[in-house]
């Protein structure tokens, strides 16, 4: 959450250092999110597949595709 906020205020690499410092406690062995040049979106985008991948059978996914306004539906005509 901490990420997603610094990134939404426009701190992006704060953000993305807080997502690579969760990826070392997990030992997940994957690439640095941070000093990539990503862009905002970029930015928020790697922060929700990180977020789908670490909380994976945890029961919080439908929260965050909430808040992220995935599960919205087109409406109907």
């Amino acid at each position: 959450m901490k990420a997603e906020t610094l990134i939404f205020s426009g701190q992006v690499e704060n953000g993305l250092t807080i997502i690579d410092g969760v990826r070392t406690q997990q030992q997940a062995s994957l690439a640095s999110a941070a000093s990539k040049g990503l862009t905002q979106t970029q930015a928020l985008e790697e922060l929700r597949i990180e977020r789908r991948i670490g909380l994976f059978l945890r029961g919080v996914s439908f929260y965050d595709a909430r808040r992220w306004d995935i599960t919205k539906t087109p409406k109907s005509r």
